[in-house]
């Protein structure tokens, strides 16, 4: 089943939150804090992951601006 069959929703990605904000890579279950990002990694504290990686669902929220981590 393709993605859009369940939304019209983007996927959320590392790309969608800030430095500072806490994420859970959706097949890496460790909360993590993301650091800074360049123009194609986030770096967080203890590697590095491309912005098109994929976050768990349950740490971020569908806002006004799109997806967004969870306070």
């Amino acid at each position: 089943m393709t993605q859009s069959a369940y939304s019209n929703k983007p996927l959320p990605r590392l790309k969608h939150i800030q430095p500072g904000q806490f994420f859970t890579l959706r097949h890496d279950q460790e909360v993590r804090v993301l650091l800074h990002k360049t123009r194609t990694h986030g770096h967080f504290n203890n590697g590095y992951a491309s912005l098109c990686h994929e976050l768990e669902r349950s740490c971020v929220a569908w806002g006004e601006n799109g997806w967004e981590a969870k306070p």
